[in-house]
């Protein structure tokens, strides 16, 4: 903040000292001017949305709440101050997405004032309406974790994380009032990133399997001579202990693969530093996101069962890429109401909202088509192991079907032993209905292919994917059923054939129990 706009403060709170006695439930308070170093120590004695009422040594102070970040017990809960907004998220998301959507939707931002409070950083912004500076946007700094902690506790309007709400976070939002937090209204999916493993572009290593990348993160390689490469200490770049890129590598890479993260960590503060470090140093390795890459090389992530998957826009989009991380937006009206949130969910939803997703980077959740001859690793997959008679069979006849059709990146996923739906799953959906309206489509024929995991009977995992297969099909025209017309549509289950990932993880496992939906143009195959 400026001189000018410190000073104003100042001037204020020294012209309101009134000198009348505080109430018995005052509290003590901390208020600071935001941008700045100007402190205010005294007890609140009133707040009433906009006007901060304090007694001090000096007497009674008022102070602007939208000029003010009070810090105390006695501080007013985010829903009690409608001129400002809370929203949190990690520092790609905060930095570059927030931001833009933010402005797109309320209006314009002033330029930013950063104040580290020293628990979280915290970017501040007014948003001038109308020709008016009356709403404040604070954008709080945090992990996934604790930006639902905060959501759940009132502490902010919304919150964007890279994973979706927990069993157990949902249960102590019940606790604390809240509805479902993985409802539709609540829930939305508003982009795609991915961590990414990066190399410095001049080293010849095109990809690496998912035990020699949690190997060398544990520490236990550390010269790249052991990959067949010119002799040099890995220098492995990693975000800190409380980042959802650490959260990520230990839930996909560590533990799948009983490995610890190692000591031997140059640990940087943001994705930013990370792909810089490693685009200056020849014998590097590191994680970084999808929207900082520039300038390094990305690997492709090889499984232990030789499945390989590049780290492409459709693989993200799909959920293939093994550290793909959708970017997903909650917000909890009843627990901190504010004035056009439920607009503003709405909005970041929206195709509009899409073009500012590529501008800040991040990939967009608008479909995409690619035909089979473009998914050469997946012909692959589909007919290496042992694989029976009949096997082989209808894998020909999958292939054969495949060879005329293009995949949509929509990809819906379940848990083991569920035929269940959530709200991205339907959001999904509305995305796909859309596009059969488009008469790009009229006519074609949508396949909806079911397939699973290879754990039980294969059988019975036929029978199960065919069943998930329905199971979109069905909600998809039970919800829009004037597609019924205008498209065909037709469930298939394949089982355990074409597995994207490897069966002998858990991660891999959650990744083949799937409903792909291929479409078939009309004269896709010219015929007499």
């Amino acid at each position: 903040m400026n001189r000018k706009r410190s000073a104003s403060i100042i001037a204020l709170a020294c012209a309101s000292v009134l000198g009348t006695s505080i109430t018995a439930q005052a509290e003590q308070v901390t208020l600071t001017e935001i941008g700045g170093t100007v402190s205010i120590n005294g007890d609140l004695v009133s707040f009433d949305g906009e006007t901060y009422v304090l007694q001090t040594s000096l007497g009674l102070f008022e102070l602007p709440a939208n000029r003010s970040m009070c810090e105390g017990p006695g501080c007013p809960a985010a829903s009690e101050m409608p001129t400002s907004l809370y929203l949190a998220g990690s520092g790609t998301v905060t930095g570059e997405l927030i931001p833009r959507l933010a402005q797109a939707y309320f209006g314009d931002l002033s330029d930013a004032m950063v104040r580290d409070d020293g628990i979280a950083g915290r970017t501040y912004f007014e948003i001038e309406r109308d020709g008016q500076s009356d709403l404040m946007l604070t954008l709080v700094h945090s992990n996934s974790v604790s930006g639902l902690d905060q959501l759940i506790d009132g502490d902010l309007h919304a919150a964007f994380t890279t994973r979706p709400v927990t069993d157990t976070e949902q249960s102590v939002a019940t606790q604390a009032g809240l509805a479902t937090l993985r409802s539709e209204e609540q829930e939305s999916v508003i982009a795609y990133d991915s961590l990414l493993v990066v190399t410095h572009p001049s080293n010849p290593i095109q990809a690496m399997s998912e035990v020699d990348i949690a190997t060398i993160f544990a520490g236990e390689i550390s010269d790249w001579s052991q990959f067949g490469r010119d002799a040099g200490k890995i220098n492995v770049y990693m975000r800190e202990a409380d980042s959802n890129s650490r959260e990520l590598l230990e839930a996909v890479l560590l533990s799948p693969h009983r490995k610890d993260l190692g000591v031997q960590i140059n640990v940087l503060d943001s994705d930013v530093a990370i792909a810089e470090a490693v685009r200056n140093d020849p014998d590097a390795i590191g994680l970084t996101s999808f929207v900082h890459r520039a300038g390094t090389k990305s690997l492709e992530i090889e499984g232990v069962c030789g499945i390989r998957v590049p780290a492409s826009e459709f693989s993200i989009k799909s959920g293939e890429y093994p550290l793909a991380r959708p970017i997903y937006f909650y917000h909890a009206a009843e627990k901190a109401p504010v004035a056009d949130m439920s607009g503003f969910a709405d909005f970041i939803s929206s195709t509009r909202a899409q073009s500012f997703v590529r501008d800040a980077g991040f990939i967009d959740r608008e479909i995409v088509a690619e035909p089979l001859n473009t998914q050469g690793l997946r012909v692959t997959n589909a007919i290496i192991g042992d694989q029976s008679a009949q096997d082989l069979t209808s894998t020909r006849s999958m292939l054969k079907l495949m060879s005329y059709a293009d995949r949509l990146s929509t990809t819906i996923r379940f848990d083991g032993g569920s035929t269940d739906l959530d709200s991205e799953d339907y959001e999904n959906l509305e995305q796909v209905a859309a596009l059969m309206r488009s008469s790009e489509y009229e006519g074609a024929s949508f396949y909806f292919m079911g397939f699973s995991d290879s754990v039980g009977r294969a059988d019975l995992n036929q029978f199960v994917a065919l069943q998930r297969a329905e199971i979109v099909r069905t909600a998809l025209i039970s919800r829009y059923p004037e597609l019924a017309d205008r498209v065909k549509a037709q469930s298939i289950g394949y089982g355990e054939l074409s597995p994207l990932a490897c069966n002998e993880t858990r991660p891999g496992r959650i990744k083949n129990r799937r409903v792909e939906i291929w479409v078939q143009r009309p004269l896709a195959v010219a015929g007499r």
